[in-house]
């Protein structure tokens, strides 16, 4: 066990590698795995070169191409999921002397086991779905006794050791591993069915359904029926059209993370994958309005649609089917427009902080209204007094489902303008 999955992945690949070896790696990745490979080993002396995580003739050309001592991949790519042939990949591996590295944390244990099909050493962030209640960071690393010993020995040189309660909460967690799997599964299966007959959904990337490209490759490889709990889909209309989307559900939370109890949405491009410039998104298959669902365990009767609260009145197209993005508000909101003058409200659709202006009479800071920290962009804006509304109802809703949805306190005072700092680029 590692302190994270990324600590459980730099360990691992540090064992095994020393300068002057080289990685053969699946282009589709975790945005930090990816930087840990294009900036961090080569500057140790280790090569990287990049296939395509599905094309088994790039995976075999570029082993053929020279000595490799690792081939690394994702059995269920992030975000895109595509799936990795992993006996096959595996096979080309051995046959040049490389050993095989599987990050198993998407596509989980209860749907694929790489070790059985032939992968030398397999990692997780035990931080989804293995602790799968989202209150501890976590990760794995799998193989046999030998490798184990060597990763280890690195944990502890590193500091990447994970706290004895930590590593008890993720072996609590376990025993409900397959109850959660399993009905989160069945119901990633079901809205992936409801998705592809959206209109407002360009693509849906779900390994169970007809339509995925690698669809008999996991029916070849993975457990019996089981197709994980991650869905990925493209909203018509780019990111822009994506983030008003994810804005405005109710009952599924945006978040980064993923493998817990409760739904959770994200967009690749602003969360994950947010080093990533235009081209490199292009290259890896993030698509623009590409979104990533963790599927929760909610009442399974509940419908999809109820579930992400698609799509009107809610989510109304704008001019040109939504491609063209809405114009921003730059109007500032009257003094009055605050619904509790006493709190800030940190939604997981964003963080709303107070604004106040200080050049006012007797030195008594004075509310204006709210302002919005965009996650996406590190900077804040106004809002008009229609979104304030809207956003103050939202975010009220949010609260009623519990404390994971939006938490609320008295802040501090600000000295000058928060607005200012928000500008800057400051987090709150």
């Amino acid at each position: 066990m590692a302190s994270s999955g990324m600590g459980a992945i730099a360990t691992t690949l540090l064992s095994l590698c020393r300068a002057g070896d080289r990685i053969v790696a699946g282009r589709e990745l975790y945005g930090d795995t990816r930087d840990l490979l294009v900036r961090d080993l080569p500057a140790l002396g280790i090569r990287i070169d990049f296939v395509a995580t599905a094309d088994l003739a790039e995976w075999e050309a570029a082993l053929a191409a020279g000595p490799a001592a690792v081939a690394y991949s994702e059995s269920l790519s992030n975000p895109q999921l595509r799936v990795l042939d992993i006996p096959r990949v595996a096979e080309l591996a051995h046959e040049r002397g490389a050993r095989l590295v599987v990050d198993n944390t998407f596509a989980s244990a209860f749907t694929v086991q790489p070790l059985g099909l032939g992968a030398d050493v397999v990692v997780h962030s035990a931080t989804k779905f293995l602790n799968g209640h989202s209150d501890v960071v976590a990760g794995a690393m799998v193989a046999d006794a030998a490798s184990v010993r060597e990763v280890q020995r690195r944990v502890v040189t590193f500091g990447t050791c994970l706290d004895p309660h930590a590593a008890f909460l993720v072996a609590r967690a376990l025993h409900t591993y397959e109850l959660r799997l399993g009905r989160q599964a069945a119901a990633a299966a079901g809205i992936a069915r409801w998705l592809e007959d959206s209109p407002e959904v360009v693509q849906v990337s779900y390994p169970g359904l007809a339509s995925h490209p690698d669809a008999a490759v996991a029916e070849r490889t993975w457990r019996p029926g089981r197709r994980g709990a991650m869905v990925a889909f493209v909203v018509r209309g780019g990111n822009e059209r994506a983030a008003r989307f994810l804005r405005a559900l109710n009952i599924v939370r945006e978040a980064t993370s993923l493998g817990g109890v409760e739904t959770l949405i994200s967009a690749p491009n602003n969360s994950s994958h947010f080093s990533y410039t235009p081209q490199e998104l292009n290259l890896a298959g993030i698509k623009p309005g590409l979104v990533r669902l963790s599927v929760g365990i909610e009442d399974a009767a509940e419908s999809p649609r109820r579930r992400l609260s698609l799509w009107a009145p809610i989510l109304p197209a704008s001019p040109n089917n939504g491609d063209t993005p809405a114009p921003r508000s730059t109007a500032v909101p009257g003094p009055s427009a605050s619904p509790d003058p006493d709190l800030t409200f940190l939604g997981a659709s964003g963080v709303f902080a107070r604004w106040f202006d200080v050049a006012v009479k007797g030195g008594t800071l004075r509310p204006l209204g709210w302002a919005r920290v965009d996650p996406a962009l590190s900077c804040g804006r106004v809002l008009s007094p229609a979104e304030l509304a809207a956003t103050a109802d939202r975010e009220r809703r949010r609260h009623a489902h519990g404390p994971h949805a939006c938490y609320r306190y008295s802040p501090p005072p600000f000295w000058g303008r928060v607005e200012a700092a928000l500008q800057l680029g400051w987090r709150l």
